[in-house]
């Protein structure tokens, strides 16, 4: 940031600067509170969820691990008992995360119940 002081945004692929404790990116942390940085990362992880509501996430973009198990579970039964056919490839979706529907995932990972879907992001 130092380097590109023109810089505006974030986008983390994976979640590993935010394990960083906090004070070790001041740079980042003080532009992000203040609302001139905008970060996305990649994951709805109860730890990202936390720093989304403390303002230093702007959103976050994550897959639908319940989904994995579940669904492939059924598609699985399905293909057998039903003989159903699918694709190659199975679009399995995404959760957008954002402070408009933060709270609901954070209740969807402490209830461990993910069948609802997310209120919407924006």
């Amino acid at each position: 940031m130092q380097a590109n002081p023109d810089l505006n945004g974030w986008f983390f692929v994976g979640l590993w600067p935010l394990f960083a404790e906090r004070g070790s990116m001041p740079l980042w942390e003080a532009a992000a509170k203040a609302g001139t940085l905008k970060t996305i990362a990649f994951d709805t992880l109860p730890v990202e969820l936390e720093l989304l509501k403390d303002g230093y996430l702007s959103g976050l973009v994550g897959q639908k691990y319940w989904g994995w198990g579940y669904d492939t579970i059924q598609m699985l039964y399905d293909y057998i008992v039903n003989n159903n056919r699918y694709e190659s490839w199975t679009d399995s979706g995404m959760d957008i995360v954002t402070s408009k529907n933060v709270d609901a995932m954070i209740e969807a990972w402490d209830t461990q119940d993910f069948t609802k879907p997310l209120p919407p992001a924006f």
